[in-house]
């Protein structure tokens, strides 16, 4: 008995210190969390063009700063490990991907780095997909938002290849509206 109060209070002890020194970030709500994956850094790397300032670049790479960021709070919550890494891993490629981008001097030479970027970004695009073991809503959620911004930067690199059609080009050619 003497063991377990002082277990519960050694655990509310922590509990109050933790939440005491939780990052800024965590005070955002979970939707608005989830949104800055999904929307915000999907419709800026959708956006991106081929020849852009290094200023949007930098823009890229500070909303990867906050996706990375949404993921170490959720990984606190229901996040399995598995989902966090598989996440963690596609946002560390996508900045790989935006930094050779920024880095290359010419048009000729980001077409090519897309090329070559396609292959591994696809798949990241299949593990991030929700599985039917996936069953929290963090889980989905936060797969569902690295989902979606890779297959923004991947539609949108598409783009960039002459003479290939992404995906969402092909279904509008195929299927008009």
């Amino acid at each position: 008995m003497k063991n377990s109060i002082l277990s519960t209070i050694a655990l509310t002890g922590f509990l109050a210190i933790s939440t005491v020194t939780a990052e800024v970030p965590a005070n955002i709500p979970y939707e608005l969390q989830i949104t800055l994956i999904r929307s915000t850094l999907g419709d800026a790397l959708g956006a991106l063009k081929n020849g852009d300032s290094s200023s949007a670049y930098a823009n890229i790479n500070s909303l990867l700063d906050d996706a990375n960021d949404v993921l170490n709070i959720q990984g606190k919550s229901t996040l399995s490990a598995a989902t966090k890494t598989k996440a963690k891993s596609a946002l560390a490629n996508i900045r790989k991907v935006i930094e050779n981008l920024s880095a290359a001097p010419t048009n000729a030479e980001r077409i090519d780095i897309a090329k070559k970027s396609l292959k591994t970004l696809n798949l990241h695009l299949k593990q991030t997909k929700p599985g039917i073991l996936d069953i929290y809503k963090t889980e989905i959620d936060v797969k569902q938002a690295v989902n979606f911004a890779l297959d923004a930067l991947i539609s949108n690199l598409e783009s960039w290849i002459p003479g290939k059609m992404s995906v969402a080009d092909l279904m509008e050619a195929t299927h008009p509206s």
